[in-house]
C-alpha cells in the first residue's frame, strides 16, 4: 500500500493557498464519482464544488442529491451549467477560468474539481481538462501573493 500511487486527476491534491486547499478531480465524469469525492472530506460545508461540462442529456436531476450533501458553495459551469442552476443553488458561470475568477471574490477553504460531467463542452478529455485546472491553480497563487 505504501508505493500505490493514484491516478492522475482523481482527487489530486494539487496544493494550498491563501488559506484554501486546491483538489483536482477532472478525472471525474459522473455523479457517482463526484459524490465519492464529496465523501473523502469530512465537513462538506467547508467545501467549494466546481462542478460541470458535457451534458449527455437534458435532465440532470441525479445532481438533486447534492442540495443534501450541505455543500458550503457549488460553481457551475459550461454546457451544463444552465441546466444545474435550475435544479440546484449554485454560482452559474461560463468556463473554468470564470470559476478561478468566483474563487478569488469568495470561496470556502477546500476548492474542490470534481466536475461530474464528461469535458468535450470545452476541452478534448478530461487530461486537457485537468491540465487547465492546475494552471489556474498555480495563476491563483500567483495572483494572491502578490
Amino acid at each position: 500500500i505504501d508505493s500505490f500511487k493514484a491516478p492522475k486527476y482523481r482527487l489530486e491534491f494539487k496544493g494550498e493557498s491563501a488559506g484554501k486547499e486546491f483538489y483536482n478531480d477532472s478525472k471525474s465524469t459522473n455523479i457517482e464519482s463526484t459524490l465519492k469525492a464529496i465523501e473523502a472530506f469530512p465537513c462538506a460545508q467547508e467545501l467549494t464544488l466546481i462542478i460541470g461540462g458535457k451534458l449527455r442529456q437534458d435532465k440532470v436531476d441525479e445532481f438533486k442529491v447534492l442540495a443534501h450533501k450541505n455543500i458550503g458553495q457549488i460553481i457551475a459551469f459550461g454546457e451544463s451549467a444552465s441546466n444545474i442552476s435550475k435544479i440546484l443553488d449554485v454560482n452559474k458561470v461560463d468556463t473554468l477560468d470564470d470559476a478561478f475568477k468566483r474563487i478569488l471574490k469568495k470561496s470556502k477553504n477546500i476548492i474542490l474539481f470534481s466536475p461530474g460531467f464528461p469535458s468535450f463542452d470545452q476541452f478534448k478529455n478530461f487530461e486537457e481538462r485537468g491540465e487547465k485546472f492546475n494552471k489556474l491553480f498555480t495563476k491563483f497563487c500567483d495572483e494572491t501573493i502578490k
